[in-house]
């Protein structure tokens, strides 16, 4: 078992090498920090192999070779056998960086500590457990995102979610079947109606307001029951929204009785008001605990190692995975305030790349930038713009995962704006994977809309995108 703090001790650490002082050094450099942990040595390929089926390991350090074997071959293999394997630290004096390098970006461990430099070993082991652990967090927390949104989709019960100026953000199937008039989701303006009656009419006035029965528009002596809940805290200055969950009478007559249906409605009402509070506080601790990884790391003067630029990429996709969260309880605007900056575009958008470029190419996805020279700089809210354009390389890259790696070129240009015909900067990525089918493409900016497995995706990435730029006056197209 891994421990629950990733900053916390004692570890048990699995160290393939040959030489013993080698070995007290190691030692020696974890216990100056006052890092405690459990060692096990180990000097043959047979040795190691039954060390990790026989006991679970926090950290794995190995050296470069070994008489007799390679380490690195070994954890290669064990790599495509054994996804939980721990974090894996190159312990060498013997290697060129150059080729350490060639190691790290290939995947095959995780970071590396040259023996002329032993005394960065444990904040090495710590940032990688870090790192691993917060990946871990991540991964669950964007599942069970996506299996919520899966079962809102899947129930037999009308979901609306609009945010406080009424504007409708999510519709599911059923609820679409009892009103098909109403606006795309998300809608850029208030809805008015819902089906014969005023929606202001049946807004709750307080946190959870009793059902109201509805008569459908389309359907002469059908009758739908409706529930109504803010969303998020259930303090007038403070909710977020409102969540309508409406059900078929004739339906529930049909298959429940009341108490039972009552009971599932209250549920899921809990539900919608609590989600916030319990992703949030995890993901919060995710991005404090890399925040402070990266902190230390910086205190030591080391702001440019490849674990500096993968606690970057946790704070960064930490924070998107709060956005999604956010977009689940229908906040209208990012909480990230509306402050705009003037910035060369080519700006912007290189630190989105150099946040991505490393993790792309080790999934065989090459960066190729071509940048037009002196573009006049735009006042955008820098962050938004960023978070688009991270939500369109992202499925870039996924595009490319299909068939095996590719080239995604990001342009930067003068253009015209499509409307207006005023010049305007262009941002265009290309990928040379399968292309799109023309009849996904009219579906593209469709929350929740996704052609990926339910484990792979939230359909919020490109609709999110397109409210972002659609709201800072810009167009977004497929091509």
């Amino acid at each position: 078992m891994h421990p629950s703090n990733p900053l916390s001790a004692p570890f048990r650490i699995l160290i393939a090498e040959d030489r013993l002082e080698d070995v007290e050094l190691a030692r020696f450099a974890m216990e100056q920090q006052g890092v405690a942990a459990d060692w096990k040595v180990v000097q043959s390929e047979e040795a190691l192999l039954e060390a990790l089926r026989e006991q679970d390991y926090d950290v794995l350090i190995v050296d470069y070779h070994l008489p007799g074997f390679s380490p690195l071959e070994s954890i290669e293999r064990l790599r495509s056998e054994r996804p939980d394997l721990p974090p894996v630290i190159l312990f060498t004096g013997t290697l060129e960086e150059r080729r350490i390098a060639e190691v790290v970006q290939q995947g095959i461990v995780d970071d590396y500590v040259l023996k002329r430099h032993f005394s960065r070993l444990p904040s090495a082991v710590l940032h990688a457990l870090a790192f691993r652990q917060a990946q871990r967090r991540v991964r669950e927390l964007e599942t069970l995102i996506t299996a919520l949104f899966s079962a809102m989709g899947r129930i037999p019960m009308g979901v609306l979610i609009f945010d406080a100026q009424c504007r409708l953000l999510y519709a599911n199937p059923m609820a679409l079947s009892f009103w098909p008039d109403l606006p795309e989701a998300p809608s850029s303006q208030p809805v008015q109606r819902l089906g014969n009656y005023e929606l202001s009419s049946l807004l709750p006035s307080s946190g959870n307001d009793g059902p109201v029965a509805l008569h459908l528009p389309q359907e002469e002596g059908r009758w739908v029951k409706v529930r109504r809940f803010w969303l998020g805290p259930e303090e007038e200055d403070r909710f977020q929204g409102y969540v309508f969950i409406a059900y078929d009478v004739m339906e529930e007559r049909a298959r429940y009785d009341q108490l039972h249906l009552q009971s599932r409605l209250a549920a899921i009402g809990e539900l919608a008001s609590g989600v916030a509070h319990e992703i949030n506080n995890p993901l919060q601790s995710i991005v404090g605990f890399a925040e402070l990884a990266k902190e230390q790391l910086e205190a030591r003067g080391d702001s440019t190692s490849s674990i500096h630029r993968a606690l970057e990429v946790i704070i960064r996709e930490g924070m998107r995975a709060a956005y999604i969260v956010r977009e689940l309880q229908n906040f209208a605007e990012r909480q990230m305030g509306t402050k705009t900056s003037r910035l060369p575009p080519q700006v912007i958008v290189e630190e989105v790349l150099r946040l991505v470029e490393k993790p792309f190419w080790v999934h065989g996805c090459q960066v190729v930038r071509e940048f037009e020279e002196d573009l006049p700089p735009i006042k955008v809210r820098v962050g938004e713009i960023q978070q688009a354009l991270l939500n369109v390389l992202l499925n870039a890259r996924d595009a490319l995962l299909t068939v095996g790696g590719g080239q995604i070129f990001v342009r930067v240009k003068r253009g015209q704006h499509p409307l207006t015909r005023q010049p305007a900067v262009v941002f265009e990525v290309e990928d040379t994977g399968p292309g799109i089918a023309a009849e996904v493409q009219q579906h593209l900016f469709i929350p929740f809309f996704t052609t990926k497995d339910p484990d792979k995706g939230t359909g919020l990435g490109l609709s999110t995108a397109y409210r972002i730029i659609t709201a800072h006056g810009g167009q977004i197209q497929v091509i």
